[in-house]
């Protein structure tokens, strides 16, 4: 089994000087990133689709080994009709096929109002979504978290061949409540469980991780 690990994007200003070299220039950022973790959850995605130019610079930057896992645009995962958005989303998919071998699973992040009551969107989605394109659901409405709806949508997700995104929240709300409400602010990451399904050949964990390792090294 071989285990990609990376963060939610590559260009983060804070890291210079730390985790980058002093001074280093945005521009080298995506580079220097990919000599040292193995993935990236490509967020930007999220906001626009790349050109095919930002794309081939992308592979130009990294390692043939490194991967990339984009997150579908919220104009397709955050829009009414879900089961509607066909040809934005095979659209999607060709562009981030420049990727070539370093795509990874491609992420699909629904809103907190998704809930199973919409599954019907969710089920016409994955009939369309091409087969032999790895994709990971992450779903945020609580009622995907009790049992009877969980079980439902591992099975969908399961006879799709689609990964469940595992979220774990527990480090940020750990700690005085004065911390944690920053915390929660920072990340804005919603608070369910960590619901541990395995329903593919891979398994997508997204961790929020705490500032200080003391609090992780228990909860890993």
């Amino acid at each position: 089994m071989r285990l990609y690990i990376g963060c939610p994007m590559w260009g983060y200003k804070e890291w210079v000087g730390n985790f980058f070299a002093a001074r280093t220039p945005p521009g080298e950022f995506l580079r220097l990133y990919s000599r040292r973790l193995t993935a990236v959850e490509g967020n930007t995605t999220f906001y626009a689709v790349p050109s095919a130019e930002t794309i081939a610079r992308w592979c130009a930057e990294t390692p043939a080994e490194f991967r990339f896992c984009p997150k579908i645009p919220r104009a397709i995962s955050h829009a009414p009709g879900l089961e509607m958005r066909i040809n934005e989303t095979l659209s999607f998919i060709e562009r981030m096929r420049g990727l070539q071998e370093r795509l990874g699973p491609m992420f699909l992040q629904l809103p907190p109002a998704f809930a199973p009551a919409e599954l019907a969107q969710l089920r016409a989605f994955l009939g369309f979504w091409p087969t032999g394109v790895p994709l990971a659901v992450e779903v945020r409405h609580p009622q995907f978290f009790e049992t009877a709806q969980a079980e439902t949508l591992n099975a969908l997700l399961s006879e799709h061949h689609v990964a469940r995104v595992m979220m774990d929240s527990r480090p940020i709300r750990v700690g005085s409540e004065e911390e944690q409400q920053v915390l929660q602010a920072r990340e804005r990451k919603p608070d369910l469980p960590l619901q541990l399904a395995v329903t593919s050949d891979f398994i997508f964990m997204r961790y929020i991780g705490h500032p200080r390792m003391e609090v992780n090294e228990p909860l890993l």
